[in-house]
């Protein structure tokens, strides 16, 4: 039997979740507890009913933590919205010649710069687009797998019939392929990629580091060279600026020079500026930030 005590924790975790209703479902709010909705319903039904016949202490107990988490997010530095800056117009643009165009295109720039933001932004604009993340020592069957799974296509015999599958799922389609961390990628993935966008005449965007392109030309074989002759454009993205550092540090409405210690010390790195400017808000509290609140900001992150 429930106490009043417990009653309150669930009464409270219901009225959370009615508040999110219905962004969040309740077999989504069950998993937030890492338990079933069944056993969701049944502590619901146990408020009256005493139907639970499970620990609800411990139950409860859940709530009550994942409930203290959430006030915790919520006074959570805020972090920046998106803003356009001239990293993520020169990403798009490329993405967009390529879509248009159905052609292979190389984004290369630092890590940190804004390019996985910009792929985000793009596929806002364009969702039929077929985006994908590489992993470290992927290998063709798991980027086929993944590819498949993107286009909702049921994975069935070897590699090499998957990747006629797809394709002839993407044939015609004008979608354009984009893969990020393409770095992460051996020959053979490349090779298929480059025979997927000849199967589909589908755009092909991959987007990683100046050091992808230079391991490959270092490289200098008769199919690393096919690869790279396929290749439209390469377009090379720098760090951000200080002028699209001071355009996302612009909704905080900081002071002039506590926009240009965090325009500094971020390195080009939008990342870093966006880790920078949380930690600040977190050490500066309800006070306007300092140039000594910066200093402390990038003091506590790892260099650039």
């Amino acid at each position: 039997m429930m106490t009043d005590d417990q009653k309150q924790i669930v009464e409270r975790f219901r009225a959370w979740c009615a508040v999110q209703s219905p962004r969040i479902t309740q077999a989504q709010a069950a998993k937030r507890l890492s338990i079933s909705s069944s056993v969701l319903t049944g502590l619901y039904a146990s408020e009256e009913k005493h139907m639970y016949t499970g620990n609800i202490g411990r139950m409860c107990a859940k709530m009550v933590r994942f409930l203290d988490r959430e006030a915790r997010k919520r006074g959570a530095p805020k972090r920046p919205q998106f803003a356009a800056t001239s990293v993520t117009e020169r990403v798009i643009g490329t993405l967009r010649v390529a879509h248009d165009e159905r052609v292979m295109v190389l984004v290369m720039g630092p890590t940190g710069a804004g390019k996985t933001t910009a792929i985000g932004q793009y596929i806002l604009a364009e969702p039929e687009c077929v985006s994908i993340s590489a992993v470290p020592s992927m290998r063709s069957r798991a980027l086929i797998a993944l590819i498949a799974r993107s286009i909702r296509v049921e994975w069935k015999g070897a590699t090499s019939q998957m990747l006629d599958v797809c394709a002839a799922r993407l044939r015609g389609s004008g979608r354009l392929i984009i893969v990020d961390e393409v770095d992460y990628l051996h020959e053979p993935c490349l090779q298929e990629l480059r025979m997927l966008s000849d199967m589909t005449g589908c755009g092909l965007a991959l987007v990683g580091t100046l050091a992808f392109k230079e391991r490959l030309s270092r490289r200098n074989s008769s199919t690393i060279g096919q690869f790279l002759g396929r290749l439209a454009y390469a377009e090379s993205v720098d760090g951000i600026s200080d002028t699209d550092a001071e355009e996302i540090l612009s909704p905080f409405g900081l002071a002039r020079d506590a926009v240009s210690a965090l325009a500094r010390g971020c390195d080009g790195s939008a990342r870093r500026l966006v880790w920078a400017i949380a930690s600040a808000q977190r050490e500066a509290g309800q006070a306007a930030i300092t140039t000594k609140h910066v200093s402390n900001a990038y003091s506590a992150l790892l260099s650039a």
